[in-house]
């Protein structure tokens, strides 16, 4: 499924990468994800959500 250029929340990155929200929010905050805190809560990139499912796919 190919996503906007939007930002995700961390339910909807978690959603699309089958992991937590603690773990995105663990993937953003360690950089491994694109995304920006707006007060307590993450928005994250969606191509980079993107790039980290494709990686996840060739191993």
């Amino acid at each position: 499924m190919s996503l906007e250029n939007k930002p995700l929340t961390t339910a909807e990155a978690a959603r699309e990468l089958g992991v937590t929200g603690a773990r995105i929010r663990q993937l953003a905050a360690g950089g491994e994800l694109k995304g920006e805190k707006r007060g307590r809560d993450w928005m994250i990139d969606a191509a980079s959500v993107e790039e980290r499912k494709r990686r996840n796919e060739n191993g």
